[in-house]
């Protein structure tokens, strides 16, 4: 934990105006490093902009999100998630919890998110780690973490054994903290080649939520393969229009384990690793 809160403290000195506890505004950016020593690449998380969920609610829209929900809003000192394939909101994030509160029990009593732990570091800044826990109570084990900084927002993630991102930089309130990739062209700009988003949750037990865009008219296959490279599931295919498209994958038949998803269009192909654990 204080290897994370003082790289954390390097890059986010230059803060230099006080945000919400967890800022969420169209245009803020945050961009990670993966630590994965196969492919050791950036990921970036973006709010593209407002929309209203099917309960009426008004939310932020996250793409490359590592928050288990690409819908999130804040009311308070609290952060709820909306999970547009069954229409739950929940709570993702309470500031205002004490350390072992349970923020939201999830995917049929199999989830559970719990405040693990806070601090403040020499700065006045304020820490919280969250703990996605997998399993019924009485036989849990840490599926995923969240760490979260006053004014800045995730800062690191630990999902999958041995794989982790930490924040390298982001961009919020006009202000670009750390090192961000290309900011000319992020933020609101469309795309202009096909994208395939980071699967969410990830990792998953038994379903996941995949998204992809397209900048135009484009015919496309989105398949799931295994780490044999064996293909094992088409989850779409066929001529697609431009925009945002998704996709469901339900697993529960699947043994654990890494799986890829592939998005092949006339110009290329585009992967993914997707993590299953039961």
């Amino acid at each position: 934990m204080f290897i994370r809160l003082l790289f954390a403290s390097i890059i986010l000195s230059s803060v230099a105006a006080a945000q919400h506890l967890f800022p969420l505004e169209t245009g803020y950016t945050w961009q990670y490093h993966s630590s994965d020593p196969q492919d050791n690449y950036l990921l970036r998380m973006t709010v593209e902009g407002d929309t209203i969920a099917s309960n009426g609610k008004a939310y932020k829209y996250l793409t490359g999100s590592l928050l288990y929900a690409p819908f999130l809003r804040v009311s308070g000192d609290k952060v709820y998630g909306f999970h547009p394939y069954d229409s739950t909101e929940f709570i993702l994030f309470d500031f205002d919890a004490n350390i072992g509160d349970t923020m939201s029990v999830l995917n049929n009593g199999m989830n559970s998110i719990v405040l693990a732990n806070t601090t403040t570091d020499v700065q006045h800044r304020s820490w919280w780690v969250f703990i996605l826990f997998q399993g019924p109570p009485g036989n849990q084990y840490d599926l995923e973490d969240w760490s979260i900084q006053d004014s800045i927002g995730l800062t690191y993630e630990i999902g999958e054994p041995g794989m982790s991102y930490h924040l390298t930089g982001a961009i919020i309130n006009g202000d670009t903290i750390g090192t961000v990739t290309s900011v000319s062209s992020i933020a609101l700009d469309v795309p202009k080649e096909p994208e395939l988003y980071q699967n969410y949750p990830n990792p998953f037990n038994p379903s996941t939520t995949i998204e992809y865009y397209l900048p135009r008219q484009f015919e496309v296959s989105l398949e799931i393969y295994d780490v044999l490279g064996r293909l094992v599931a088409t989850l779409d295919h066929g001529v697609r229009a431009m925009g945002r498209h998704t996709a469901r994958l339900d697993a529960a038949s699947w043994a654990s384990g890494v799986y890829f998803c592939r998005l092949r269009h006339e110009s290329g192909s585009l992967t993914r690793k997707l993590v299953l654990v039961k």
